[in-house]
Formats: C-alpha cells, sequence, structure tokens
C-alpha cells in the first residue's frame, strides 16, 4: 500500500474493519525502535498497549537522552 493522507488513514481506521486497518510504514520512515513503538501503540488489545511513560523513554532513546 501506498503511503496514505491523514485523512485517508483516519477514515480506514473509524471503519473497524477485520483485520484492522494499520497503515505500512516505510523503513526509511525513522528508526526501527520508533517504528517497534508505533506498531505497540496500534495493538488491537489496549491493555498491551505501552504506557505513556513508557512511550516517552523510547522517545528519548530515539533522541539520544533528550
Amino acid at each position: 500500500m501506498m503511503f496514505c493522507k491523514f485523512t485517508a488513514i483516519v477514515n480506514k481506521v473509524r471503519k473497524s474493519e477485520t483485520p484492522p486497518f494499520r497503515p505500512l510504514i516505510p523503513s526509511t520512515f525513522g528508526d526501527g525502535l520508533y517504528i517497534q513503538m508505533m506498531n505497540s501503540c496500534w495493538d488491537e488489545d489496549p491493555s498491551l498497549r505501552p504506557r505513556f511513560s513508557d512511550i516517552l523513554q523510547t522517545i528519548k532513546k530515539i533522541n539520544n537522552g533528550k
């Protein structure tokens, strides 16, 4: 799938498709850790999604502690 516009992504997610729509993230988009974090935030089971504090720690790792 090609890179989608923001509104197209939102509309697809709202439709609650089965399986759930998740945009493909190009490997050139950024750090592998960033892509892993995004994918974990999209988990269908909310209990498996990272806590906000975990997201902040990941972002700090990506930004070399900043």
